[in-house]
């Protein structure tokens, strides 16, 4: 906005503008060019009047003040709006500010609601919110779009956390007094979703209650293919059959209670059936050798299936004589150990389930619930070190997905060109760093 001063009773009509007393003006208060063009500021300053004043270049004593009114008219808008977003997904926000100056476009963003601020996610400087990984009890989130420019104009969009997340329970049909079985929670979330894994186990039954319905313990947790999550524990049936003798195991996932799953199977006081390992991932087309034991009776033989299908299938996999390459079907219920030959495709439920059928008492069985992954997968711990020249530091491998734990083990660099510039590892996974550190420093071990 152009100011024009008049200086009379002198030759020299030259002034000098300034700002709330500041010559030139500055960013908070708005800035004034020598020709007396004011540009007000970008953000809108707590005081939204300023003094805009001429003072003579002929007499520094004479000077005269004009107010200006900064005025905002600002509108600010958020998309989407409204927005649903899944347990501990990203969803990206744009905010979009409209004026007929140029303020600053920066927007400071928030959150508000029930869950708040513990329970209801995060939003980061640029607009990006992530879910919680578990479900609050208020599922509505606000989402505030503030203009840094003039606080006084935001807007918010409406969030709903989603859960859509899906869970299954293996577990074996029966199981001995006394004995142990695994129990396989398998949670499906949704593609770039990330619920929480932690799982909640309790036992109940008509007939027993506490310790009198068995134990679950030693949890663990394990991920494939990003978004499938499987949760293993071990259940320990109690030493004497209740009465009833049915036991429900029940999973509640921490991400959604209302998501929980259940399991029933039996206790069975006489003949009885076990299978090792009860549980397994193998990648495709790997085996596993599964071993039956049948307790109470001298009919020791079994019957095996996958899935129900006798002897299994190429589509959810085969039993077969162990040992034997190409694979030869059981024909004898005296095969006790054989070997679970995994489908060459994820197979459709997965894991799937080898079950073990006493010859003696068909409602007698145990079973082992493999679960089928596309890949072996190997992990190094530690993840990562740092060691001074000549230190020594273990690593161990774990290989998911086949019943062969061997690895080779190798250190890799791009200093790594010659002999000892890295450092060495031996077979058992022992590494020593050099005497000289190399460059550039960086090292990795490697077990292939």
């Amino acid at each position: 906005m152009p100011f024009s001063a008049k200086v009379t009773n002198t030759a020299d009509t030259a002034v000098s503008w300034s700002v709330n007393g500041t010559r030139g003006g500055n960013a908070t208060s708005g800035t004034i060019t020598p020709d007396g063009v004011y540009t007000a500021p970008a953000i809108l300053p707590a005081s939204a009047t300023v003094q805009i004043t001429a003072t003579s270049h002929a007499d520094a004593t004479k000077s005269d003040s004009a107010s200006a009114m900064i005025v905002s008219d600002i509108a600010i808008s958020v998309a989407p709006n409204p927005a649903s977003v899944e347990l501990g997904a990203t969803q990206s926000f744009h905010s979009s500010l409209a004026s007929s100056g140029h303020p600053d476009s920066s927007t400071r963003w928030s959150l508000s609601g029930a869950a708040c601020p513990s329970g209801c996610g995060s939003v980061d400087a640029a607009g990006t919110y992530t879910a919680p990984q578990i479900l609050p009890s208020s599922a509505s989130v606000t989402l505030t779009a503030q203009s840094v420019a003039d606080p006084s104009k935001q807007v918010s969009a409406a969030l709903t956390i989603t859960s859509n997340f899906s869970l299954q329970l293996a577990a074996p049909s029966s199981v001995p007094v006394g004995a142990t079985a695994a129990i396989v929670a398998t949670l499906t979330a949704i593609p770039g979703s990330n619920p929480s894994t932690v799982m909640a186990w309790t036992l109940s039954g008509p007939g027993c209650s506490g310790a009198s319905c068995g134990a679950i313990s030693g949890t663990t947790t394990q991920t494939q293919n990003g978004n499938v999550s499987t949760v293993s524990a071990q259940y320990t049936a109690p030493a004497a059959a209740p009465n009833p003798n049915s036991v429900t195991i029940t999973a509640t996932p921490q991400a959604d209670s209302s998501k929980k799953a259940q399991a029933t199977l039996s206790i069975v006081p006489e003949i009885n059936v076990s299978v090792s390992p009860a549980a397994a991932t193998l990648a495709a087309n790997h085996r596993v050798t599964l071993t039956a034991q049948v307790n109470g009776t001298s009919t020791t033989g079994v019957n095996w299936n996958v899935n129900g299908i006798a002897g299994g299938n190429a589509a959810v996999g085969q039993i077969c004589v162990a040992g034997s390459n190409p694979c030869q079907a059981v024909t004898s219920t005296s095969s006790l150990q054989v070997d679970f030959l995994a489908p060459g495709a994820i197979p459709s439920p997965n894991p799937v389930t080898a079950t073990a059928v006493s010859a003696a008492d068909i409602t007698k069985s145990a079973s082992a619930q493999i679960t089928v992954i596309n890949h072996v997968v190997v992990s190094v711990q530690p993840a990562s070190v740092t060691l001074a020249p000549l230190g020594v530091q273990g690593f161990t491998a774990a290989v998911l997905g086949t019943s062969n734990q061997s690895v080779v083990w190798q250190v890799q660099g791009a200093a790594c060109a010659g002999a000892g510039i890295c450092g060495s590892i031996n077979p058992n996974g022992t590494y020593t760093a050099p005497n000289t550190a190399p460059t550039p420093i960086a090292i990795q071990v490697v077990a292939i």
